[in-house]
């Protein structure tokens, strides 16, 4: 799953959450030391909770 400004919803109402017990989609992302940072890797064999706070400023 690649995600760029331009996939992200431009209004609240379109967005679709993750509902419990859901599964978070693969997402490989860039540090800033430029590594290649794998999202089900780091939280494999954990509970996560995802908390995403979309602010209006």
């Amino acid at each position: 799953m690649n995600v760029t400004a331009d996939g992200v919803p431009g209004m609240p109402r379109d967005i679709r959450p993750l509902l419990m017990g859901a599964q978070l989609p693969r997402i490989a992302m860039t540090n800033i030391d430029g590594t290649v940072c794998d999202f089900s890797s780091l939280f494999a064999g954990n509970s996560v909770v995802l908390v995403v706070y979309r602010g209006g400023w």
